[in-house]
């Protein structure tokens, strides 16, 4: 085996023997492999939290169909009983969540930092948001649209 890198369909090289001789695993995440995404502007949402572990191609999808969003501090991203519209990943600052309470303040029930993801829940189900999503400080988010709202679904 040699220690040379090796040029690979994404355009990115890396030496696929540097972690031993393991044979490399398509399913592991891009990040770990090496094969880092920031060419793509998904940093560093391609270094920690769910979107590392994912494929080249999700990544590649992702960076075609999500959009970044700045956030100043207090201002909502969604409130409870929104309407799914898919999922958003925090590369900085802070989000808290928000569970209602009837006559009461809404209740933070988290406290979100960079690499955290939110939206899944309500997307995959199908139903309304049940907590309410707000920036802590100024924030940015990468969201990704459902591919009801425009975004094509990614390939298989």
């Amino acid at each position: 085996k040699s220690d040379a890198p090796v040029k690979q369909d994404t355009g990115l090289s890396a030496n696929p023997n540097r972690f031993g001789d393991t044979a490399p695993d398509d399913a592991f995440g891009a990040y770990q492999r090496g094969l880092y995404k920031t060419a793509l502007n998904l940093a560093p949402l391609d270094e920690i939290g769910w979107l590392a572990d994912q494929s080249l191609d999700f990544s590649d999808w992702v960076a075609r169909v999500a959009r970044w969003q700045s956030c100043r501090a207090g201002q909502f991203i969604y409130m409870a009983g929104d309407s799914a519209n898919g999922l958003y990943g925090l590369a900085s600052g802070g989000l808290e969540i928000t569970f209602p309470l009837i006559a009461d303040e809404p209740v933070v029930i988290y406290r979100a930092e960079p690499g955290f993801w939110i939206g899944d829940n309500a997307e995959l189900a199908d139903t309304p948001r049940l907590v309410s999503l707000k920036a802590a400080t100024a924030s940015k988010i990468l969201h990704i649209p459902s591919p009801e709202c425009g975004a094509p679904a990614p390939s298989r």
